[in-house]
Order: structure tokens, then sequence, then C-alpha cells
């Protein structure tokens, strides 16, 4: 058997150096598994979000459309009516909205003159919705900036600072002149019911409006703190224009922390232990053979001279 260099097993230096080359490749080829896991770790939590994002954002959006088409057509019908409107009749069909879509709070029925009705009666007053505005410009004459048409996209604070999103349905009646539907949606009984029909779960969401990273509804750090697993959708319809972020949740990341990374150090540690103990074990036996083969060679030697003599 030749032995020689570094690797010479009948050496201590022998024995151990490759142990030592085993555990240093081994624990370069872990660190690197780990790293790799995490990455992939990343990206699967990361696709999931933006598929969640791109879901929930398309449910939004047809939410609004479905709910802006209803009150659409609630306004054409008050604009195709010749006879009077009865507050009664009105109630009841401004009723009938609201138990339909959760996230509806009220709908206020607004003239020259001011608030003509508001359902439900006790809803905000709409001096404090809309800042003391009128749906009006300084020409009455005009009904808002697009009439026949639900103008939806502003975004106001009420109900002790929850954001509520605000519509306009301008129209104009032979009997009572030009008049504005207004309609408040709770923004955050919206985006929990999409969250709910998603089957989100797992997840934290927020809403932020253009040039703002502040998030109009949601979790604070899901816009700042989880970039790097979060995923971002555009939310355009109307006049709305948001942008919602999803990411998922501290406990789901926490499980993940937990076994992903782990399992593959714990198994890169276990290789790399087995290989070093394969090696010492395999340069411990060469260093015996070597011992042995130099014993029987000393032998033969001892035998030879014998039997010259």
């Amino acid at each position: 058997m030749v032995l020689n260099g570094l690797f010479d097993a009948r050496t201590r230096l022998g024995v151990i150096l490759p142990v030592v080359c085993i555990v240093i490749v081994g624990l370069f080829l872990t660190l690197g598994a780990a790293l790799r896991a995490q990455s992939e770790r990343s990206a699967s939590l990361r696709q999931a979000a933006s598929i969640q994002a791109d879901n929930l954002a398309r449910l939004i959006e047809t939410r609004i459309e479905q709910d802006g088409a209803a009150i659409e057509r609630m306004g054409a019908r008050i604009t195709a009516r010749n006879a009077p409107i009865s507050e009664a009749e009105w109630r009841a069909d401004a009723t009938a909205y609201l138990h339909d879509k959760a996230w509806l709070e009220a709908l206020y029925w607004v003239d020259a003159d001011g608030v003509r009705w508001a359902e439900p009666q006790d809803a905000p007053a709409i001096t404090a919705v809309i800042g003391g505005r009128t749906p009006f410009g300084d020409d009455r004459a005009e009904a808002g900036p697009v009439a026949n048409r639900l103008n939806i996209g502003a975004t106001v604070q009420y109900a002790e600072g929850r954001p509520g999103l605000v519509g306009y349905y301008t129209f104009a009646r032979p009997d009572s002149g030009v008049g504005v539907l207004v309609t408040i949606h709770d923004v955050v009984t919206m985006l929990q019911l999409a969250e709910r029909a998603a089957h989100a779960s797992g997840h934290d969401l927020a809403l932020t409006v253009p040039g703002s990273s502040a998030p109009l509804v949601g979790h604070s750090d899901t816009v700042a703190g989880r970039q790097g697993v979060a995923a971002v959708a555009p939310i355009g319809v109307y006049d709305v224009n948001w942008r919602l972020h999803i990411a998922p949740s501290e406990v789901l990341l926490a499980g993940f922390r937990r076994y992903a990374v782990l399992g593959n150090v714990l198994a890169g540690l276990a290789l790399t232990a087995m290989g070093a103990t394969l090696a010492f074990l395999v340069q411990n036996a060469r260093r015996q053979t070597a011992e042995l083969e130099a014993a029987q060679e000393t032998r033969q030697i001892s035998e030879q001279r014998y039997n010259r003599v």
C-alpha cells in the first residue's frame, strides 16, 4: 500500500486531516443547502402571496363593480320615474340595498337644500362624512362631475376614524331638480369579507393609495416589514385606485422558520458527522494495515538474515 503526503495514514496528521476536510466541506454544503432552502421558502411564500393578492384584488374589483352597478340602477330608476317618490318608498329601496351589501354603510339623497333623506336614519351626518362640502359644484345646474354614472373613489374618515369609500350618483328630476345619491362603504368590512371569501387565512392585508406608504386599512408592517415575501396587486375600478398588499402572517412565518431551514441544517450536520466518522475509520484502518505490513516486512527481512547464517 502506497501511503505518502499529507494523507499518509501512518502519521497523526494523515488520520486527522481527511476528517477536518470532510467537516469543512460538509459545513459549507450544509450552509449552501440552508440558504437554498431559505430562498426556495421565500419564493414559495412570495408566490402564494402573489396568487392571493391577485385573487383578492379581482374579487374586490368585482364587488365594487357590482355594488356600483346596483346604485346606478337605483339612480336610473329615480331619474326615469315621472311620478313623485315618497320617503317610505325610497327608504324601502335603500334598506334592501343596505341589507344585501354588508359593507354599504349608508345611503343619502342630497339636493340643493341639503340632505333630503338618509338611510339608516341614524347614519353619520353628511357634513361629518364629506367635511362640510356639498356634492354640487358652484353651478348647481350641473349635476356633478359625471351625470348618470356612479363616481366612486374618494376616501374619508368616519365612525371613529374608520376609512370609508364615498360614491356620488347625480340625477335630475322635473319635480325636485338636480339630486345626488351619496353612498358610504366601510372599507374595513369590505376587506374582511373579501379575505373570508378568498380563504386568505394565514396572511395579513393592507390597502394603500398611490403616493402614500401609510396603509388606508390593514397591518402597517405588511407594507414595510415583510417586503421579501409580500406581494402587491393594483385595484382599479371606477375612480378607485388602490394597491393591495398581502404578506404571510407572523404565525405562518414562524412555522416555516422552525421546520424548513432547521431540517436542512440538521440533515447536513448529520451527514457531515457520518462522513467524518467514516473518514476517521478508513484512515485508522489504513494506519493499522500499514503497521501490519511494516511488521510483516520486518519479519521477512529477519527470516532472510537467519537463513543466510
